[in-house]
């Protein structure tokens, strides 16, 4: 019975892997694998759909969907919930051009630096360090996308390079604030605070050298794989009408989050709590208010722009979050 298990097992993983690599659609393929897998581990008697018979629907057949719902409905008011906030958030400050004028400022002095890569390398660093100050891997990666990924595109480095690096941003689970190093400080018996400075001279050793890593590895793949910077990523920024009639200081908004969450959290000021989540719906706010500011006569279709940030929601529940 188990050889059998095994063999179901790694027939549904092949399979799923090969229609993935074939460009089916993933959540169609994805939810047929589980489902297979479930039905076998219920008729081959491993266990039930459902272990709780409390919450079981009483079939077996129902007990797949319901499994489904609670697991959807878990993961979109938590995990996903950051992921579909920070993605609209990123959208959303797209539509008002402060994503343009952000890159464009950011991207004039860092291009003396003389490599892209440099600036790709060190954004591991950057990130690595905002894990201390923003724990969720999920809620840090998006903000850097929504961030950081614009600047690394314009200056020349290839759509995986960055994404690697932003991916990679939060691998060593550093500080008090951190799930897995309160759990390790737990097993330890230590406090997170003393944890934490154990981990100090290990980060001060691990960091420098993921960052010069990140330098050689993406590099030597981008030559490998032909990159070349696409001239109207690279050159974007340079066009005078670029978010044109956009204030300067707009720069900050996709910032702004980022900010609250460096300020109001357990190494900062400890008094208030600051969530992924409140941080973009206040800088939603504050965009929609300087917006209303800007353009008086146009108020009201100023207002209406928070359709774009709850569009861009939905947009990640339906592409990312299932």
């Amino acid at each position: 019975m188990q050889l059998l298990s095994i063999a179901i097992t790694l027939v549904v993983v092949v399979l799923v892997s090969a229609m993935i690599l074939k460009k089916y659609k993933p959540h169609a393929i994805l939810l047929g694998g589980g489902i297979v897998l479930l039905l076998s581990a219920q008729f081959l008697g491993i266990n039930n759909i459902i272990t709780d018979v409390e919450k079981s629907t009483g079939f077996w057949l129902f007990d797949v969907f319901e499994l489904m719902r609670t697991t959807l409905q878990k993961d979109a008011g938590a995990t996903g919930m950051v992921i579909m906030a920070a993605g609209a958030y990123a959208m959303f400050m797209n539509h008002v051009g402060a994503s343009d004028v952000m890159v464009k400022i950011c991207t004039k002095p860092l291009k003396h630096l003389g490599s892209p890569y440099i600036v790709l390398a060190l954004t591991y660093t950057v990130g690595q360090l905002l894990n201390i100050f923003v724990p969720s891997a999920a809620g840090l990666s998006v903000l850097l996308m929504a961030t950081v990924y614009p600047v690394l595109i314009a200056l020349g480095v290839s759509h995986l390079s960055a994404a690697a690096v932003i991916a990679s941003a939060a691998c060593l689970d550093l500080g008090p604030a951190s799930g897995a190093s309160n759990m390790a400080a737990e097993m330890a018996g230590l406090e997170p605070m003393t944890y934490f400075k154990y981990q100090v001279p290990i980060m001060a050793v691990v960091i420098p050298l993921v960052t010069v890593t990140h330098y050689l590895v993406q590099k030597y793949f981008d030559k490998k794989d032909g990159f070349v910077a696409n001239k109207n990523d690279a050159s974007a920024q340079e066009d005078d009408t670029t978010a044109a009639g956009v204030p300067k200081f707009y720069a900050l908004l996709p910032l702004f989050p980022l900010v609250l969450l460096l300020l109001f959290n357990e190494l900062v000021i400890t008094s208030i709590k600051m969530n992924v989540v409140t941080a973009m719906m206040m800088g939603v706010c504050l965009t929609i208010i300087l917006e209303v500011i800007r353009k008086p006569k146009h108020a009201f279709d100023s207002v209406k722009i928070i359709d774009v940030f709850f569009g861009g929601m939905g947009k990640q529940f339906a592409n990312i979050i299932t």
